[in-house]
């Protein structure tokens, strides 16, 4: 077998330092894979390989030495049993020679020598196996002492789709708050922009909002209801999310859309893919909706990813629905086409914008400045226009830009 590098390294590394290496190497492969545009269109091809191949000489010396340690002990153990074997027959001819022996007595002899041996073959068997199941054993322990993922809760019931925010504290480490002391009240079928400069808080609000963590202290409600008693499958099924990043899976563009309601009709369908910007794109591929999409939306743009994800959300009629940094890669055309929708979904809908362009906050009821995790000022655009600078200058500059 050939290998790209020497083979050496440690030979007495521990079972779980062992499969933590290979872990490593598969992450890193992984990385790199997923990665793939970036890492060429920088020219980074080399120096990525490199780090694969010095992340796998450990670990592959470390498992030819313990292959090679293995094979050693199975000939030394094999050697000791067949001559143990071949002594008694060689010993137990003679005697038969000398008629000491009955050939049936050496036959007997020898079937005992293989009593003594399987047990003590299969013992060093088990105790290999064991040594590997002590190790997957270990790792899936450490787990289940993670604790649990998430505690069900009780169902969201059906509202006008009110969500307050009751002075909200949440860090992702010890004293170092991301919100601080945040009260805020979306108000049912209203639009309300939320602004502020990358890091003050914005996507967490929003992370909260879904459950993805539990403040540290305050709390949150969606219509009435303490968000930290429902079951976060029941919130994530009434609140719709779009973001600039958000997933498309392998498949149909129809099963894209769908896979939020999977009982939506053909006419739902039709209505989220006109709403969301969608028809071009629906025209533009060979099979329409049928047409197949490679993984992370391979063969669409990143504004049609985003389109997408809003008719994803279209379709299951969410009560509330998220949009952060959801028209970043859209044209002007194509945003003012999804403004329309939201001003015709806000008669059923409670819609949150998180955005940087102006345009997206213009005709908003209701907007909101965060800095630094708290808020600075709410109310409506005029309003705040004339109490917070931060927000009268990102004013001035989108009207400057359209």
């Amino acid at each position: 077998m050939f290998l790209p590098f020497p083979i050496s390294g440690p030979s007495a590394w521990s079972s779980e330092q062992y499969y933590e290496q290979w872990d490593a190497v598969a992450n890193s492969l992984q990385n790199s894979l997923a990665n793939i545009k970036t890492i060429k269109v920088s020219g980074a091809e080399d120096r990525m390989a490199g780090r694969f191949i010095a992340s796998l000489k450990n670990v592959v010396a470390n498992y030819l030495s313990r292959n090679r340690t293995e094979n050693i002990y199975i000939f030394w153990q094999s050697f000791a049993i067949y001559s143990g074997k071949f002594l008694v027959f060689a010993y137990g001819s003679w005697k038969v020679i000398e008629r000491e022996l009955t050939p049936g007595d050496v036959v007997m002899f020898a079937a005992l020598l293989d009593k003594l041996y399987d047990p003590i073959d299969k013992l060093t068997s088990h105790f290999i196996t064991l040594q590997n199941q002590r190790i997957s054993i270990s790792r899936g322990l450490r787990l289940l002492h993670s604790g649990e993922e998430e505690k069900p809760g009780q169902p969201c019931t059906p509202g006008p789709g009110l969500v307050e925010y009751r002075h909200v504290t949440f860090g992702y480490k010890p004293r170092q708050p991301v919100i601080n002391d945040v009260s805020l009240k979306l108000a049912p079928h209203s639009i309300t922009a939320l602004v502020g400069q990358s890091g003050a808080g914005k996507t967490t609000l929003v992370d909260l909002l879904l459950k993805f963590y539990e403040p540290q202290s305050g709390e949150i409600l969606i219509d009435g209801q303490p968000l930290a008693r429902l079951d976060p499958a029941a919130v994530r099924q009434v609140v719709g999310i779009v973001s600039a990043d958000g997933a498309v899976f392998k498949g149909t563009l129809r099963d894209n859309i769908v896979f939020k309601n999977q009982d939506a009709s053909a006419d739902e369908i039709v209505r989220a893919v006109k709403d969301a910007g969608l028809t071009r794109t629906v025209e533009r591929l060979p099979e329409g909706l049928d047409t197949e999409i490679g993984e992370q939306g391979m063969g669409l743009s990143l504004g049609e990813r985003q389109r997408l994800q809003l008719a994803r959300i279209l379709v299951a009629q969410s009560r509330f629905l998220l949009l952060d940094e959801a028209t970043a890669n859209l044209d002007y055309a194509i945003e003012l086409e999804i403004k329309e929708t939201l001003a015709r979904l806000k008669e059923t809908t409670t819609i949150l914008i998180i955005a940087h362009r102006y345009s997206m906050v213009k005709g908003a009821d209701q907007v909101v400045v965060l800095d630094k995790g708290r808020v600075l000022a709410a109310g409506a655009h005029d309003e705040v226009y004339a109490r917070n600078a931060w927000f009268r200058t990102m004013v001035d500059q989108g009207r400057g830009e359209t």
